[in-house]
């Protein structure tokens, strides 16, 4: 039977509807099979690109965002990533490439399964002294003989600058700069010089004295100036430094709390792992718990804290610093390893004065962890040096860690809390304890290795002597394994064991007051996969106690005082605990801690001694610590020398010499510090001898010019020396005496200027007056002169000085009077000194201009005249008529006049002449300036027809000298068929166009037009053509709305408003302002040239005029023509003001990235059959676009269907009604 079409539509409709519905179930389960709904991929991703993916997981988002390439450090056993984006490094430290991905790979990229793991590029900051004999550095390396020889400290950070702290020999051995690629690893910033200068300085100076004086230097620049470090940079140097066999890798630097598991942290075990020692300061982000940051958070970084060394204010000595980051890790282990001083911490530098405070010009102060981790590199190079000296060989990086936390000094961490029943334990401020480089160095000698597996157990004994130990245990391991060991130590009768701690890596015990003798150490593999190595050191105190840094006040020698204090102070540390200290002063044990006659702060100890005599003495330390051990210090000699004894001469209660008159009577006093008579002689006469103070009066009549000798004279004793001092008394019979006369101006003045006359007087007693005699032709004035400077006491010369204003034009003569305290009166000689008349200024403008000017005829010329003298007529002169004649005048100190130039003759030229004819007091003065008349107008610019590729320009002007409108014919290239207004933008000339008004006047000048219309009528229009114009301008067209007379047009070159600017590239600004002109339309004719339009890719469609008005308005622009050089356009403008010509550039379409081609490789094949299962968002929604479409069209086909079936089964029906 046949179909009809109606049944095959509808076979049709669920034959789509099918194919719709096994197109999305097929899509959906592949989806699924794929991956794209479960997210797990995104489990390899850190914190910081899951933001990034979720924030497109949006469709919609995903498809509007711009695509941007992400930097991102991968770890992958598979390096070759190159298909996926550009890899910058491929690292061996580790297996990771850094490279930069697009956004939208990452899911293709991160589900591969030879990727592991996927992070953002980090940036890390490098983290912003009385420590050497705190730490115990200074006495190690001397003891002990080391002094870092042979150890190589690879310093990351900011760069090394070459110090001379790390010269001679040069130990800056291997420099790299991992920020800029270069071998240049110079520093930019001065962190990194800081840094070295702690661990290895060579001490130069005190301020340059490092742990480590001779070990040798790897600088590795890390981080650029500012202090940020990139985290690919990082590991490159740590891979570096490794392949280069560094000992010690010294990193203070930090930043990233996002777990303890990204490259930085890996690359820190990798290093440990292949025997290179990793100290990492803790960061500088506390006092909050829980902020060690990477790369200190890893297992087997040695990660330092801060405390204060005590050497600046009042706070305890080791007392943890504010700013020390504290543990626990996010997985909650002990950190920081151990602390060091790290507050006000002086060391080399590249630049003081940007250093507060700076020192020497080479060196700085500054705290933080950063300082407090070099310490303990350099340590450890102690520690590693001496190691290889006893044993042969150099020891592991886990060795050492245990040695220098087993050797730790807990004394700060006890004060500070962190100790049960007087037994410090190991905690999240301090670790260990604070480093101690002396006792380091001796538990270099007590160490022990082994290895454990599940369920076994290795011991080791040793031998307590003093009641005091302590042991620390120490094992390596990576990434997120998690054996646990336990430490328990004991004698058979007491057992201490270091507490649970199922994830860290050190185990310690401190052991106080305990039983002397033989300890047994045990080691538990408690929970341990595989077979895990440990390394244990141990340290108790065989060492009585230590001084150093004795020091006395005042400083020997020391000079005699009466009821002086002196102070004598030394140091003294120990392994347990200093007990008593005695001080030994000529012999004799006479100060002691017990008697309390000694005071002490923390390990300053100090004797304070009283009124000493003058002699040479000696001393010395004693002391013992609570083991019972007794030490006792050099033997220093003391001197105290004989003091002056300060005698002193008063006369009249003044010390010095001293002037008097015949028949004055003087006091003299005499004082002393002395212990003995002192004789007093007046010309060598003996007045008295007596302990002081003495006292005499002594007349002096009768001895007019002469001088005595007043001596006092001290015997030598035991305490002071002897002196003896002498002073004069001087009979004065002397009147001044003057010299050096002195004016200001020299000799003459001219009139109305303030005059200065100085004159020096000497005089043996004190001056007590001075007068100016001045004789003016008519009368003689007397001025007291009471200014001078220098000294006011006897014996002195003075300069006194006066001004006189207003004096009278002339010649004049002067003198000077003066008279002492004796009443001796002198007089100068008779001076003299001129006043001549001032010179006058006449000035003379032009329309403002002090200068010739050019007007054109009709224009006003506006004329003035200044005098510099107030109160004086000044007249201007004219030749308008023929001759001077008077056009403005006495008025005083300016007048002012306006000329017609109507009224002239055009091309004339016209002097005028501003004068001063000049009185008693000033001369006559004048200044004369041309006027010079153009005609109103020229005659328009002409040109000759285009004749072999070019024509004749002929533009008219009018100037100096003749005033008169001359030709100017220039030849310019032409072709056939051109545009007008083509020409080139670089020239300047303007005319009128033929249709307007003859006298419209268009004048140009540099890069502005003016248009000038002397009048206009109501719905009239004017075409003005502009050529050959500096501006893009080639026609204006104007209708006005009104009647307007002396309108004008202004078009001047603009530059860019500094408010805000059009969209787009702007090809040129420019203004165009009007006077006394109403307009009802504007257009506007103008040009861009096709070179801006070709450099700038420029779409021509797009360019427009654009109109400030508050903001920028883009006007609708018309292409009209275009020639070889120029496209021309015109817009109507609504009014005058601001304008821009605008163009947008060329968009052009993103490349697709091809596809890579991957060679055939085992990994290749894996990642090519992971791509190809993988389909990323976009290509989801494709589907699910496509799914939709097929049930739209079935829908649609199955509503035309149903339609369709209606209205036949409605014919038949009607049909049969029919029947």
């Amino acid at each position: 039977m046949k179909e009809t079409r109606y049944a095959v539509m509808k076979k049709a409709f669920f034959a789509l509807a099918a194919v719709a519905l096994v197109l999305a179930l097929a899509t959906l389960s592949c989806a699924k099979q794929d991956g794209l709904y479960d997210g797990k991929w995104k489990d390899k991703l850190d914190s910081g690109l899951r933001t990034e993916v979720e924030s497109r997981s949006n469709i919609f988002s995903a498809l509007s965002a711009p695509e941007k390439n992400i930097d991102v450090i991968v770890m992958t056993s598979d390096k070759n990533l190159e298909r996926f984006g550009t890899v910058r490094k491929k690292f061996s430290i580790i297996s990771a490439v850094s490279m930069s991905v697009p956004a939208s790979g990452l899911e293709r990229l991160a589900r591969l399964d030879s990727v592991a793991r996927i992070e953002k590029e980090k940036i890390f900051y490098i983290q912003r002294m009385e420590a050497i004999p705190l730490i115990r550095a200074d006495s190690a390396s001397s003891d002990f003989g080391v002094n870092g020889t042979n150890i190589n400290i690879s310093i990351l950070d900011t760069g090394i600058f070459n110090h001379t702290e790390f010269q001679n020999p040069n130990r800056i051995i291997l420099q790299y700069d991992f920020y800029n690629n270069n071998t240049n690893a110079s520093d930019d910033n001065g962190h990194g010089t800081h840094v070295a200068g702690i661990a290895a300085g060579k001490g130069t100076t005190s301020y340059g004295r490092g742990v480590a004086a001779n070990a040798s230097i790897f600088a590795g620049k890390v981080c650029d100036a500012s202090g940020a470090c990139l985290g690919s940079a990082i590991l490159s140097g740590i891979e570096w430094a490794v392949n280069n066999s560094a000992k010690i890798i010294s990193m203070s630097l930090g930043g990233d709390e996002d777990g303890c598991s990204d490259s930085l942290v890996q690359a820190v075990d990798a290093a440990t792992e292949r025997g290179v020692l990793v100290v990492v300061s803790a960061g500088n982000t506390g006092p909050t718990n829980n902020t060690i940051a990477s790369p200190a958070c890893a297992k087997r970084a040695l990660a330092v804290g801060s405390v204060k060394d005590g050497s600046y204010d009042a706070t305890p000595t080791d007392s943890i610093s504010d700013f020390s980051s504290r543990g626990s890790t996010n997985d909650n282990r002990t950190k920081p390893d151990l602390v060091a001083p790290g507050e006000w911490i002086t060391s080399t530098y590249i630049n003081p004065e940007n250093c507060e405070p700076g020192i020497n010009n080479e060196y700085c102060t500054i705290e933080g962890t950063s300082q407090a981790a070099p310490f303990v590199s350099g340590a450890a190079a102690l520690v590693m040096e001496q190691y290889s000296k006893t044993f042969g060989y150099f020891p592991e990086p886990e060795r050492v860690k245990a040695i220098l936390l087993a050797s730790a000094n807990t004394s700060g961490m006890e004060a500070g809390g962190f100790a049960n029943g007087g037994t410090p334990y190991r905690n999240n401020f301090y670790g260990s304890g604070r480093l101690d480089v002396y006792g380091a160095l001796r538990a270099a000698n007590f160490t022990a290795n082994g290895s454990v597996s599940q369920g076994e157990q290795k011991m080791f004994y040793f031998n307590i002597t003093n009641s005091n130990a302590s042991v620390a245990l120490v094992w390596g391991e990576n990434g997120t394994t998690y054996n646990n060991l336990d430490l328990i130590v004991g004698n058979g009768t007491n057992n201490f064991t270091a507490g649970a701690d199922r994830n860290d890596t050190v185990e310690q015990i401190f052991l106080r007051n305990v039983n002397n003798g033989i300890w047994n150490i045990y080691v538990n593999g408690t929970s341990v996969s595989g077979t895990q190595k440990f390394f244990i050191a141990y340290t108790q105190d065989n060492s009585p106690p230590r001084w150093s840094a004795n020091f006395s006040y005042p400083a020997s020698p020391a000079n005699y005082s009466k009821n002086g204090n002196y102070s004598f102070n030394i140091t003294w540390a120990d392994d347990v605990a200093v007990d008593e200290v005695l001080f030994e002063w000529n012999g004799t044990a006479n100060y002691s801690r017990r008697l309390g006659n000694l005071s002490a702060c923390g390990s300053v100890f100090a004797a304070n001694l009283t009124d000493l005599a003058a002699g040479n003495y000696s001393y010395r330390w004693l002391a013992n610590d609570t083991s019972g051990k007794w030490n006792a210090s050099a033997v220093w000699n003391y001197s105290i020398a004989r003091a002056a004894p300060n005698v002193s001469v008063f006369l009249n209660g003044s010390a010095g010499n001293l002037t008097i008159a015949s028949g004055d009577f003087v006091n003299i006093t005499v004082i002393s510090s002395g212990e003995s008579n002192v004789s007093l002689y007046n010309n060598s006469s003996l007045v008295n001898n007596t302990l002081p103070p003495i006292y005499n009066i002594i007349n002096y009549t009768g001895f007019a010019g002469m001088i005595f000798n007043i001596t006092a004279f001290h015997n030598e004793t035991q305490n002071f020396t002897s002196q003896n001092i002498t002073s004069f008394i001087i009979i004065d019979g002397t009147p001044p005496v003057f010299s050096d006369n002195k004016t200001y101006p020299n000799s003459s003045a001219p009139y109305g200027l303030t005059c200065q006359f100085n004159i020096t007087i000497f005089d043996e007693t004190n001056i007590s007056s001075v007068i100016l005699e001045w004789n003016d032709t008519a009368s003689i004035a007397n001025y007291t002169v009471s200014t001078f400077s220098g000294s006011g006491s006897r014996n002195s010369t003075r300069e006194y000085y006066y001004s006189l204003s207003n004096l009278s034009v002339g010649n004049h003569t002067y003198r000077w009077l003066a008279n002492d305290s004796m009443n001796n009166t002198n007089s100068s000689q008779n001076f003299s000194y001129s006043i001549i008349r001032a010179a006058s200024l006449s000035r003379l403008f032009l329309n403002g201009t002090e200068n010739n000017r050019t007007y054109i005829f009709g224009e006003f010329a506006n004329i003035t005249a200044l005098l510099n003298i107030t109160g004086k007529n000044i007249t201007v002169f004219a030749n308008f008529s023929g001759s001077p004649e008077i056009i403005a005048g006495n008025n005083t100190s300016s007048v002012f006049n306006v000329t017609n130039t109507s009224n002239l003759n055009a091309s004339s030229v016209y002097n005028i002449t501003s004068a001063f004819s000049g009185d008693e007091n000033y001369t006559a003065s004048s200044v004369t300036y041309y006027l010079g008349l153009c005609p109103a107008a020229c005659s328009a610019s002409s040109e000759s027809a285009c004749t072999g590729g070019s024509k004749i320009v002929t533009t008219y002007s009018c100037g100096a000298p003749a005033y008169q409108c001359e030709p100017s014919p220039q030849t310019q290239s032409c072709s056939s068929g051109s545009s007008s207004g083509g020409g080139s933008i670089f020239a300047a000339t303007v005319a009128a166009a033929a249709n307007t008004s003859a006298t419209i006047s268009v004048t140009s000048y540099n890069g502005r037009i003016t248009v000038s219309i002397p009048a206009v009528q109501a719905n009239a229009s004017e075409i003005i053509n502009i050529t050959n114009s500096s501006l893009p301008i080639t026609k204006i067209t104007i209708s006005a709305a009104e009647k307007s007379a002396n309108a004008r047009i202004e078009i001047r070159n603009a530059s860019a408003p500094a408010a805000q600017k059009p969209e787009g590239e702007v090809f040129r600004y420019f203004s165009i302002e009007k006077t006394n002109l109403s307009l009802s339309r504007t257009d506007v004719e103008f040009f861009v040239t096709k070179k801006w339009t070709s450099e700038n890719q420029i779409n021509v469609s797009t360019i427009a005029l654009n109109r400030l008005s508050g903001n920028w308005i883009r006007l609708p622009t018309l292409r009209t023509a275009e020639d070889s050089a120029n496209f021309y356009f015109n817009s109507s403008v609504p009014g005058f003001s601001y304008f821009a010509i605008t163009g947008e550039k060329i968009k052009t379409e993103k490349a697709v990235p091809q596809q890579l081609e991957v060679n055939g490789t085992a990994n290749n094949e894996t990642e090519k059959e992971g791509a190809e299962k993988t389909e990323n968002l976009p290509a989801l929604f494709s589907a699910l676009v496509s799914i939709g479409i097929l049930l739209i069209i079935a829908a649609a086909c199955f509503a035309v269907y149903t339609s369709r079936r209606k209205k036949i089964k409605g014919d038949k029906d009607g049909a049969q009604e029919q029947e």
